[in-house]
């Protein structure tokens, strides 16, 4: 299955703002295999252009489909509920299943893991009492592949959290590709589970 970034955009807005205003999302020029996706900011005279480039076409295949599962069930979970909108948020204890996700957006070309892997603050680890905050770190920032200074213990988790190395948080804090992220998810099940599909009469 393949989704066309520029017709699900088109006709959408972002999420609601802390301020209460949403804005229309529009598509600008591409280049053949990328597509800048924006929006306007304006404050009486003044205006400001929130931009970022996504790839024309998403191709959605078992392991995209995996991960959008994924984020159904457990949501693109923030412990700040009102900034769960603004950001691309996944929270997990299984190192496979950060790792998958990484691997997906950096192949469907939403988000370069090349260019995350000098951020600090990328990697969040909450931790219970039982966890050894040095070798947590390391054990995150080995397996995701990423320097130590992207790995940040965040905060400690309720007492009942017992897992080895924590439960990590990979944050990105852009709002456009929440957005896109959410708006291929739409699409995605539309299509797979509308009453032309078939699915139902299966």
């Amino acid at each position: 299955m393949k989704v066309e970034i520029p017709s699900i955009v088109l006709g959408s807005k972002t999420y609601i703002n802390r301020d209460g205003h949403s804005y229309d999302l529009k598509v600008g020029n591409d280049d053949g295999s990328l597509v800048e996706v924006y929006y306007e900011i304006t404050s009486g005279a003044a205006r400001r252009v929130i931009s970022r480039k996504f790839p024309i076409q998403i191709e959605v295949n078992d392991r995209f489909l995996w991960v959008l599962g994924l984020l159904r069930g457990e949501g693109l979970r923030s412990h700040d509920a009102q900034s769960s909108m603004y950001r691309f948020n996944v929270v997990n204890n299984d190192l496979e299943v950060i790792r998958a996700v990484i691997q997906v957006l950096d192949e469907s070309g939403l988000a370069a893991f090349s260019g995350l892997k000098s951020r600090p603050g990328l990697i969040r680890i909450s931790y219970g009492p039982h966890c050894n905050k040095t070798q947590a770190r390391r054990y995150w920032a080995k397996g995701l592949g990423i320097p130590l200074t992207c790995v940040k213990m965040a905060r400690e988790a309720e007492p009942q959290k017992r897992a080895r190395f924590g439960s990590c948080m990979f944050t990105l804090n852009d709002v456009l590709l929440r957005r896109i992220v959410d708006l291929v998810a739409l699409q995605v099940y539309s299509t797979l589970f509308s009453q032309n599909s078939g699915l139902w009469n299966s």
